[in-house]
């Protein structure tokens, strides 16, 4: 909205009802952007742009709904076409909803029929704040949405007024990380220079060694898991790893979690990336909070994107322990 004009009510009134008159005997076109118009519940947003998309962008979500609050002038029967993209042909999936004024639900439908999209320009258009000119860049990697919804809703009648439109995402992806892929981590399963394989192996402490039976794994309910710590007077690191994930050169990676801990020390995650013959090709940390607030339920999320030459990727947390302690994450 650009302008806002303030009028009296009467004068509303008769303009609305005017305008009413001229809209029943004519077709109505809304078209809604969704990371404009509508609200949305799921992860943060990537800030590339591609060429395909209308304004460059869309609302990405790997699992989430958007909403939009919308008014029918007349009443009638109206199309409703929503385009969505799917990066998979077969898996992924969005379900629309139309809510009345009171909440209910008067029409649902799943919208999974797609085709492969014509319009590929091979070009994606990348987001770098810390670039000293200018923070967009031209990479010449194509579009991941390869696939566009090939059904809508046609001919529903609505009488006029007020509804929310509600559309739920699935992605569906084939690389999300289960809680019961994190296992105690091998240092010798990669291949790195020895000054940072210390780091994992060697000993700090001449008190006692950390061995795999000291930190041990559990998965309480869907996405809920915990970690023990024995306790400790060792300054080595207690690791917990997944396993390799793949990946591609400059696609990016979302991370997504909640976690609290207690009675361990400096607990941090990261992405070790590694090459086709398990070598370390770069490691990026995830923004941690202050050292205090750990005991809390903290919620991150952030995009990383994958550095050239990397083939896979393991996902990590690192802790030093104290007293008995535990880590859980949702």
């Amino acid at each position: 909205m650009s302008h806002i004009a303030v009028v009296p009510l009467r004068v509303y009134e008769r303009e609305k009802s005017k305008w009413k008159s001229i809209l029943r005997n004519h077709d109505k076109l809304l078209i809604l952007e969704t990371e404009m118009e509508f609200e949305r519940e799921g992860n943060i947003q990537s800030r590339r742009l591609y060429p395909e998309l209308s304004n460059g962008t869309g609302t990405a979500l790997s699992q989430g709904k958007v909403y939009a609050e919308i008014e029918i002038p007349t009443s009638g029967a109206y199309d409703i076409i929503p385009s969505v993209y799917f990066p998979f042909l077969n898996r992924g999936h969005m379900r629309m909803h139309i809510q009345d004024s009171t909440g209910q639900t008067i029409y649902s439908q799943t919208i999974d029929q797609r085709a492969l999209t014509e319009k590929k320009s091979g070009v994606t258009i990348d987001f770098d704040p810390l670039e000293a000119v200018y923070p967009y860049l031209t990479l010449e990697q194509a579009s991941p949405y390869l696939y566009k919804n090939m059904s809508w809703i046609e001919s529903i009648q609505l009488k006029a007024g007020r509804y929310r439109v509600i559309m739920e995402l699935i992605s569906e992806n084939d690389n999300y990380i289960e809680a019961s892929d994190f296992k105690t981590f091998d240092p010798n399963s990669i291949v790195v220079e020895s000054a940072r394989r210390d780091l994992a192996v060697s000993d700090c402490s001449t008190c006692e060694r950390i061995t795999p039976d000291m930190m041990r794994h559990m998965v309480r309910g869907q996405g809920d898991f915990y970690i023990e710590y024995d306790a400790t007077c060792s300054c080595d690191w207690y690791i917990s790893s997944s396993e390799p994930i793949q990946v591609q050169a400059n696609e990016e990676i979302l991370i997504s979690f909640q976690a609290r801990s207690d009675a361990i020390v400096k607990r941090h995650s990261k992405l070790i990336f590694l090459d086709e013959y398990k070598q370390v090709v770069d490691t990026k940390f995830i923004f941690e909070v202050e050292e205090p607030d750990k005991i809390k339920w903290n919620t991150y999320e952030q995009l990383v994107k994958v550095p050239a030459g990397a083939d896979s990727v393991l996902y990590q947390f690192w802790a030093r322990g104290n007293k008995i302690g535990r880590v859980n994450w949702k």
